[in-house]
């Protein structure tokens, strides 16, 4: 059984990362690759330790959520990288930040 204490702590951290890059953005501070690999790096661990956490509570039998999560999480990457980012811009992470929290409340 994977404690739900786990999953909370990844969805938090996911929310602050969210609110970090806002403040990045409404900063107008440049940022160069250092920063950029840095948050990306934190990201990917997040999004990782996510579908890590998702794939295994309540869950009998792993290898039948494997493929629908990891099928969300590239349909996720194509709507973020064609839509959401390009349309909405910052208007995406604060989604991101709400649906982080939402996520909170069903955990």
């Amino acid at each position: 059984m994977v404690p739900q204490k786990s999953g909370r702590a990844l969805l938090i951290g996911f929310g602050i990362l969210s609110l970090i890059f806002i403040g990045l953005l409404k900063s107008g501070c440049p940022s160069g690759i250092f920063v950029i690999s840095f948050l990306l790096f934190i990201t990917g661990f997040l999004v990782s330790g996510i579908f890590t956490f998702a794939s295994l509570i309540g869950v009998k039998d792993q290898k039948t959520v494997v493929s629908p999560l990891y099928a969300a999480d590239l349909l996720g990457g194509c709507v973020g990288s064609l839509v959401l980012i390009p349309f909405f811009g910052e208007l995406s992470a604060i989604m991101m930040t709400v649906l982080a929290l939402a996520a909170l409340f069903i955990l």
